[in-house]
């Protein structure tokens, strides 16, 4: 008797989960990790050391539309090798040369902003937005709970190398993952499944015009562009979205050491508790993978936007390892709600059609809009000493996201003319 092969998109996902794991994920958490110490090393005040990751969060920002031409053009594999290419480079020269403030720009600006950009999130979701659509929900938050397992794994480990050698050894330990995740993605990672003579979903193809209906998740089978897109209503209020939950990541994962530990909380507790912050919000993109695809996603995201407002509130007030728990536990599972519901809504209204480009788009706006906020609260910082304007303004975003959950619609096509 044949064996049957397991649907190869599963495979595909579990290459991309590693990446977004070992790569995005060690990144992002080890800046709140190293930079006192590379602040210390090149000589930098925190708003100086904080303004490249701003800019690389502009650039990373930029960058989006380009990256999703390229997508179009040459497809998401060769866009996560040249990215991860730059990534792998960066890391190492920045660990074995980097001793001046030009050179720790030049590597946030340039190499990680367009490697993570050109190499990781995006090329990912557009794989997956190929492979997917029935089981599109759970596919993508599968994805985004990489980055939860990633920073509860690599946080308390970057902590510990920077504390036994020093900053570079945690740059060095990067270079080697995204080497290893690059040879993965030659070797593994596959393009649309009709090129393979496989069906979306292994098989699912012929139901794609009922899932609509069938299913509580909104999915439209339209073929809409990114000109289309823009002209409505819920393409911004889903920006605005992926900028409240950005920003909800950026200070905490850049600035909760700092902030716990000028609260009183031991520097290696504080770690270990933002680390738990990165592993419960693993839970919260669990709940949108499990209910994703059967209930309304606005309602789930009204839910996390709740429980991220409440976690803010205490971590503001938190001056105890047992209160900076707690906060950061509301907090990682509001985030993770908040941070994977708009992506799905996004794929879910606009569908896959032109999803490269308008991903590259809405991921270009947000990304301008959540560069400022991370060099305003360093500067708040060297001049009050304290992290609170980050918390106040964090509470007044999740409000607002609350206030969206509400009122968006699923736009309407309206038999326009897409081209």
């Amino acid at each position: 008797m044949k064996t049957k092969k397991p649907f190869y998109g599963w495979i595909n996902l579990g290459i991309l989960w590693f990446c977004y794991c070992t790569v995005v994920a060690s990144i992002s958490y080890a800046f709140g990790v190293v930079v006192s110490d590379m602040a210390g090393s090149f000589g930098m005040t925190m708003t100086v050391a904080t303004g490249a990751y701003t800019g690389y969060t502009l650039v990373h920002a930029l960058t989006a539309p380009i990256a999703g031409k390229f997508i179009n053009r040459f497809g998401a594999k060769k866009s996560m090798l040249a990215g991860l290419g730059l990534l792998t480079a960066g890391c190492l020269l920045l660990s074995v040369l980097g001793k001046s403030v030009w050179f720790y720009y030049v590597f946030w600006i340039f190499f990680v902003g367009f490697g993570m950009r050109f190499g990781t999130l995006l090329p990912s979701q557009v794989n997956i937005s190929k492979w997917f659509f029935n089981y599109r929900g759970l596919a993508m938050s599968l994805l985004l709970t990489a980055g939860g397992i990633g920073g509860y794994i690599f946080t308390p480990l970057c902590t510990k190398l920077n504390e036994a050698y020093s900053w570079r050894a945690v740059w060095l330990m990067i270079a080697a993952l995204s080497a290893l995740s690059m040879l993965l993605v030659l070797l593994l990672v596959r393009e649309a499944p009709e090129k393979y003579g496989l069906c979306v979903d292994g098989g699912a193809q012929a139901k794609e015009s009922s899932a609509r209906q069938n299913r509580g998740a909104y999915k439209t089978n339209e073929a809409w562009t990114l000109r289309s897109a823009k002209r409505r209503p819920a393409f911004y209020m889903l920006i605005f979205l992926y900028f409240a939950s950005s920003y909800q990541l950026s200070v905490i994962s850049s600035q909760g050491i700092n902030h716990l530990a000028l609260q009183g909380v031991d520097r290696a507790a504080a770690a270990s508790a933002v680390g738990m912050f990165a592993f419960i919000n693993t839970f919260g993109r669990i709940v949108v993978g499990v209910f994703g695809d059967r209930f309304d996603m606005k309602k789930i995201l009204g839910i996390g936007a709740a429980i991220s407002a409440g976690g803010f509130l205490l971590l503001m007030k938190a001056q105890s390892i047992g209160a900076a728990y707690a906060a950061l536990v509301l907090s990682g599972l509001g985030y993770g709600i908040v941070m994977v519901a708009p992506q799905n809504m996004l794929l879910n209204y606009f569908g896959s059609y032109d999803y490269a480009n308008i991903n590259g788009m809405y991921s270009m706006a947000a990304g301008v809009l959540s560069a400022a906020p991370a060099v305003i609260v360093g500067w708040f910082y060297d001049m009050n000493g304290n992290y609170s304007f980050a918390w106040i303004f964090g509470i007044i975003l999740m409000a607002l996201a609350f206030a969206i959950a509400v009122v968006i619609r699923p736009p309407v096509m309206n038999k326009e003319k897409t081209t």
